[in-house]
């Protein structure tokens, strides 16, 4: 498995067993009523036999952890903004992992578990079992939500004629200006790393291997094949060349070729991808080769989810906009219909791109809004996407010319690489707004909208010198301030015995908590009883207990504010005969 240690473990039960401290016999078990299951896990539940296996995306309830991990938007150091939000995802992985590994053996479904992957990136992990399996994750009072695994395949992109170049640069680079912020201002994106999620990408080629960041030099931080495993970068699809080939690419077809790029395969050779795969990307991006300082500032999502309303990645874009890793994303294709942009492109925090042809006319196939969420006016832009020509993994002077929001959105990944290199100071939110305020607008009626911005165009055409001039004219950033947030609350304590030897028996208690303003101390404490704390690890304890003794143990949570809340719980320490 690769450094970045997305954690994963096979043979579940061989190691339970190892464990001896997590080997309890099942008791108290309470059904939780309020989890979210998908009608695909729902159908698979009721027509599966029992030895079937599938893989479902499970997302755990929040324990207070997120609220930490969100005190980085008001962090200005990028090194310590990233490492902060990689530390605590890393601690809330690790915790996940090993209460994961008690329950499953817990309830003696261990070895009908075939794969487990713990993500950082969203609070919760991918795994592959029996309905057994399935029916101990239903019951468990710490489980959200159960989804089926799905694949996304890209979409298919259009395939078109190349269309004249303007002053050797490709049409499009023209149409913005990047060309123009490149020869005029001296701006081209460098000291900006942008990444790619997609297919991968052909290292050698002429237009791609000059700025490729880790060039001469181990590839683990800058390269993750999550589908095949390969340590070097390839593409053999084609998708992802061509969209860092826009972005990057040198030759007059990027928009910012000076800056580095990175990439993680999720996408196979027919253009799909498991949520696995992409869950493992995401967390690559936050600490390739294991390090937060090797995080891009930009990733390029050339792909979505057809279902605008699919939430399972908003964690991980949030995360991603903790890190101050700019969240780029095509707006599907999928219209003319209303309302049909995908997932995450439909998410308020990401930015979504619709595609325009060379005379500023939308395309018929790029989706359009408003999101589901909320109804919120998506696409947020629109860059060119109709006859793109860019680089190909055929050869190292491969290149080919397609259409889609796929090919558009790399043009706004492009152009924030550019606002960077102008003003690196530049937050999230004052790179979106600078492209939003300078964008050529394109009145519209359509979709619940009319005028600028509208829920076809977005705020219009993006423009880039008019970004760039803008950005050099030092114009003040605003402050992110977080929201204001209520105390810490205890939402859960449980605590379980189980078998252990001769008068004692083993404990374990797990706790959830809501709320509060930063980072959070457990302090946790035996009220009565025999009970002896042996290991603490945030919201997660175990110990000793002497057999058929009461005891109640106590949590007490405080934030940064000072504000705290404390919660009881009782077990009884069985006196089990193994």
């Amino acid at each position: 498995m690769n450094s970045i240690r997305t954690y994963r473990w096979f043979g579940v039960a061989a190691l339970a067993l190892a464990m001896l401290a997590l080997v309890w016999p099942m008791q108290g078990i309470a059904v939780n009523r309020d989890i979210a299951i998908d009608t695909e896990t729902e159908t698979w539940m009721d027509e599966a036999d029992a030895s079937a296996t599938e893989t479902f995306l499970v997302l755990l309830r929040d324990d207070g952890t997120q609220a930490r991990v969100n005190q980085a938007q008001v962090m200005s150091d990028k090194t310590t903004r990233r490492t902060h939000v990689h530390t605590v995802l890393r601690e809330r992985a690790e915790s996940n992992e090993r209460v994961l590994q008690a329950m499953l053996t817990k309830r003696g479904v261990a070895d009908e578990v075939q794969d487990v992957q713990v993500f950082q990136s969203v609070n919760g992990f991918s795994i592959t079992g029996t309905k057994a399996v399935v029916e101990a994750l239903e019951n468990w009072n710490l489980v959200e939500s159960i989804d089926m695994e799905m694949t996304i395949q890209l979409d298919e992109p259009l395939a078109a004629e190349p269309l004249a170049q303007i002053n050797a640069v490709e049409w499009n680079i023209s149409k913005i200006g990047a060309d123009q912020v490149q020869s005029q201002l001296g701006i081209d994106g460098s000291g900006v790393v942008v990444g790619g999620m997609d297919t991968g990408v052909r290292s050698t080629h002429e237009a791609l291997a000059g700025n490729y960041k880790c060039a001469g030099t181990s590839n683990s931080a800058c390269w993750l094949d999550a589908v095949n495993g390969q340590l070097s970068p390839y593409d053999d699809q084609g998708h992802g060349s061509h969209t860092m080939g826009t972005a990057v690419g040198s030759g007059g077809i990027g928009v910012a070729p000076g800056a580095e790029w990175i990439a993680c395969k999720a996408f196979n050779s027919f253009g799909g991808a498991t949520g696995t795969d992409i869950l493992e990307c995401f967390d690559f991006f936050l600490a390739p080769g294991g390090n937060p300082t090797n995080a891009p500032d930009i990733v390029i999502n050339s792909w979505g989810n057809g279902n605008g309303s699919f939430s399972g990645y908003q964690q991980a874009v949030t995360n991603w906009v903790n890190a101050g890793i700019y969240p780029s994303f095509s707006n599907g294709n999928s219209g003319p219909s209303c309302g049909t942009v995908g997932a995450p492109a439909s998410y308020s925090n990401a930015v979504g791109t619709g595609s325009t042809d060379i005379n500023d006319t939308i395309a018929n196939s790029s989706s359009r809004g408003p999101s589901p969420f909320g109804g919120i006016g998506k696409p947020d832009l629109s860059a060119p996407g109709v006859s793109i020509r860019s680089a190909w993994r055929t050869s190292d002077s491969g290149y080919n010319t397609i259409s889609g929001t796929s090919m558009a959105g790399p043009h706004t990944a492009g152009l924030a690489a550019l606002l960077l290199d102008a003003d690196p100071t530049l937050s999230i939110d004052a790179l979106t707004a600078n492209m939003k305020a300078n964008a050529v607008g394109i009145p519209a009626s359509g979709c619940n909208s009319s005028g600028v911005p509208n829920n076809i165009y977005g705020w219009g055409r993006i423009n880039a010198m008019a970004s760039v001039q803008a950005a050099l004219g030092g114009g003040p950033t605003p402050t992110p301030t977080l929201p204001p947030t209520d105390p810490p609350i205890i939402t859960s304590v449980l605590c379980e015995s189980g078998s252990g030897f001769g008068s004692f028996r083993e404990f374990f208690c797990f706790a959830s908590v809501s709320g509060g303003t930063g980072s959070y101390n457990y302090n946790w404490s035996v009220v009565s009883g025999s009970a002896s704390i042996n290991n603490v690890s945030q919201a997660f304890v175990d110990g000793t207990c002497q057999a058929d003794t009461f005891n109640t143990v106590r949590l007490e949570v405080t934030d940064n504010a000072g504000t705290s809340d404390s919660e009881d719980s009782s077990f009884v320490c069985f006196d089990i005969v193994p």
